[in-house]
């Protein structure tokens, strides 16, 4: 396997601080001392990778975020609501990975 740096950015939801790369899940940092406290997955809910740009809506909490898979679907698009549980899942239909 490969070691996820999560170096890319940083996403605040849900009383969670998340490290994040394009590469895989994100990584739970604990604030305001910056000890990683690991692979946050949202309660092994989450099944695709995590981009580092995740957006969140600033009225409703919600968080929307994209995942790329070298399988069909070859995009998979989430969202989790304010809680920090994920509440949908889709695969989004290309034709080839990207």
């Amino acid at each position: 396997g490969y070691k996820n740096a999560a170096n890319t950015a940083l996403a605040w939801h849900a009383g969670r601080l998340l490290a994040l790369w394009e590469g895989g899940a994100p990584h739970e940092v604990k604030a305001p001392s910056l000890e990683t406290k690991g692979r946050f997955d949202f309660g092994e809910k989450l099944k695709h990778g995590f981009t580092a740009h995740p957006k969140i809506d600033p009225e409703t909490g919600e968080m929307f975020f994209f995942g790329y898979q070298p399988v069909k679907p070859y995009l998979m698009y989430s969202w989790a609501n304010a809680r920090g549980e994920i509440q949908r899942t889709l695969g989004i239909d290309l034709p080839s990975p990207v």
